[in-house]
């Protein structure tokens, strides 16, 4: 999901509802969403596309430049979102 997909449907939603995350696709349990990290945020996903790494953009192309490598081609700027619990 894109950030302009999430924010199309948060404001539709009563901006003092508590916004609650599940921790898996099926609902098994939910925490309230404690934090946020974004601007300068990557993710690179895995092969599977379900799961990835998040770095830091500008000490993850620092390391890139030093050890004179070039960046994955997969690589997402990304916002992540943390569950409370």
């Amino acid at each position: 999901m894109k950030v302009k997909d999430l924010i199309k449907d948060l404001v539709k939603q009563d901006p003092e509802a508590e916004v609650i995350m599940s921790s898996d696709s099926e609902g098994n349990c939910y925490s309230p969403l404690a934090d946020s990290w974004g601007g300068g945020v990557i993710y690179i996903p895995e092969s599977d596309c379900v799961y990835g790494e998040v770095h830091d953009k500008d000490e993850y192309m620092k390391e890139l430049k030093e050890d004179e490598c070039d960046p994955d081609p997969s690589i997402q700027d990304a916002v992540v979102l943390y569950p409370k619990q």
